[in-house]
């Protein structure tokens, strides 16, 4: 084989085994999904307006190719998270960062689209972009436990921001980093603006084994859904029957039967009555509770006599509880 051949099927090799690296980790595409739909409620709660934000294409290069590939004037907020020893990048763009500073200082419209070459934020315009940054980082916190409930939520935050994106490397050129990106667009704006996440594979050595599991869908509670069969339950109809005595006639009994006829019921007031209800599947009655004859204001009626219902109940005011705590939990 030529050198040439050699030279081409190494560089084939080694771009083979970097892309194979997001393929070992089916649980990071749900886990920036979920960050996308955290940022986009935690920013339009910062603004006051609605915000979308839509999670682009993920792609696995070479650090280096990745962070000198960006075009234009941006903010390289670093994404540091307590504990790990590698940190991540979200790269703000100018533009974006001009309408954050504006949006937070109170002007709703969006900022000049001509951007000068050599933009230079201000002491304000970084501090305001760290602390939009930080929403994200926010994010990706509650993203990873948003795809995995029973993984700890990280401690992640904003270390710093660099306008020069080489003084914010935070891996080798060579390191294989994940490179997310997200389009966020504010209020009514027809303007979308690419944040990106440029993640080296080193900083998630910590949740690897997380990461690498598969996606087992939410396996927390749906509010909403909840809630609606919670009401949907309660008002469905159920037919009860009362049953007070039951008697055995023989046939040539039954055919003598007619209107204004008389069965005989030896009912003993003291005894027991049955309340039941219809299985709907053809398999008769279920006995609820027993209870004794009564009357109150001139009516005919049951006083239970034990808490049968109780089991009955039972997973209806669960299903509540745990529509009420879910719902406790998201409004903190």
């Amino acid at each position: 084989m030529s050198s040439t051949g050699t030279t081409a099927a190494t560089l084939r090799r080694k771009l083979g085994m970097v892309s194979d690296q997001l393929g070992e980790y089916p649980l990071l595409p749900v886990v920036l999904d979920c960050m996308g739909r955290r940022l986009a409620a935690r920013a339009g709660a910062l603004f006051g307006t609605e915000a979308e934000v839509k999670p682009a294409a993920i792609r696995v290069r070479r650090y280096g190719e990745a962070a000198t590939a960006f075009e234009g004037p941006a903010l390289a907020c670093i994404l540091s998270v307590d504990g790990w020893a590698v940190s991540a990048l979200i790269r703000l763009p100018a533009p974006l960062v001009e309408r954050v500073v504006e949006r937070l200082l109170g002007h709703a419209g969006d900022a000049a689209a001509e951007i000068p070459e050599d933009w230079s934020p201000t002491p304000l315009d970084r501090r305001l972009a760290m602390r939009f940054a930080g929403l994200a980082a926010d994010a990706f916190s509650l993203g990873l436990t948003d795809a995995a409930p029973d993984a700890e939520a990280p401690a992640a935050h904003i270390s710093g921001a660099e306008l020069d994106i080489a003084r914010a490397a935070v891996a080798r050129p060579q390191t294989p980093a994940i490179l997310a990106g997200f389009d966020l667009t504010l209020g009514t704006s027809e303007t979308t603006d690419r944040i990106e996440l440029l993640i080296p594979m080193p900083m998630l050595e910590p949740v690897k084994q997380v990461l690498r599991q598969p996606w087992r869908g939410d396996t927390r509670p749906d509010p909403g859904w909840s809630e609606t069969l919670t009401r949907q339950v309660a008002r469905a109809p159920l037919p009860i029957e009362a049953v007070l005595h039951r008697v055995t006639l023989p046939v040539a009994a039954l055919a003598k039967l007619e209107v204004g006829s008389l069965v005989p019921l030896e009912i003993d007031r003291s005894l027991p009555v049955s309340l039941e209800i219809d299985v709907g599947d053809g398999s008769g009655y279920m006995p609820l509770a027993r209870g004794r004859l009564g009357a109150l204001k001139g009516q005919k009626g049951i006083r239970l006599a034990d808490d049968g219902l109780s089991a009955f109940a039972q997973p209806f005011a669960e299903l509540h509880d745990t529509v009420e705590g879910v719902a406790a939990a998201e409004a903190a």
